[in-house]
């Protein structure tokens, strides 16, 4: 989904987002960059797609589950000035004009931080960076798992067997 989101945002955006963590040479600023600071998900246990196969007496199992992507962007320019405004027309694209689009790709907006003006000295030279931080919420879906199904058990308890065989379905 971060994918998703990040090639939406390049879609619209007059400024390059790229990985912050890239070995290519960065594109003419101004540019951004984003990073994945944490990726939350609550426990989850039931599956929510179910689907028998007969000719294998097996279920085929998926799980749906919410999660939260908290990205950071960091925009730079050439020029201290033009970092503000910047920096806040990647915000007000984020946060306002492309809600609506971040809906139709199942995801959403659930908080976001203030802007914060940062300087770099690299190699001699200051660079001039924003940085904000926006938590994305999305669903999430497994990877396929397969049950099998018992229709047999066998209990051995003091060198004691007894086999226990399903009900009327054959289930245990």
């Amino acid at each position: 989904m971060i994918k998703k989101i990040i090639e939406l945002l390049n879609k619209v955006s007059a400024i390059q987002i790229i990985s912050s963590y890239t070995e290519h040479t960065p594109p003419a600023k101004p540019y951004a960059t984003y990073t994945v600071i944490n990726v939350k998900t609550p426990d989850f246990f039931g599956a929510t797609e179910s689907e028998y196969i007969k000719n294998d007496d097996k279920y085929l199992e998926k799980a749906e589950y919410r999660s939260e992507a908290k990205i950071q962007f960091d925009v730079y320019t050439e020029e201290q000035e033009n970092v503000v405004e910047k920096t806040t027309e990647l915000k007000e694209l984020i946060l306002f004009i492309l809600r609506y689009e971040f809906s139709r790709i199942n995801a959403g907006i659930v908080k976001f931080t203030d802007i914060k003006m940062l300087r770099e000295d690299i190699s001699n030279k200051y660079e001039y960076r924003g940085s904000f931080d926006v938590t994305f919420e999305y669903m999430k879906l497994t990877a396929e798992k397969e049950v099998l199904i018992a229709r047999e058990i066998e209990l051995i308890a003091n060198e004691q067997k007894k086999r226990i065989k399903g009900g009327k379905n054959g289930n245990i």
